[in-house]
């Protein structure tokens, strides 16, 4: 059922978002990409 995935599914994709923090500071251009599909993905989801 959808209203058991979904919650997952955010989480998951939160998680995703998430784990860039540490590397924000030296992050190249090619995982700020990276974080920006990632948050693509999560706005999706949310939505």
């Amino acid at each position: 059922q959808v209203k058991l995935i979904v919650p997952i599914l955010v989480y998951i994709r939160l998680a995703a978002v998430r784990s860039y923090g540490p590397l924000l500071e030296s992050a190249t251009i090619d995982q700020l990409h990276a974080l920006r599909i990632d948050f693509k993905k999560l706005r999706y989801t949310l939505e």
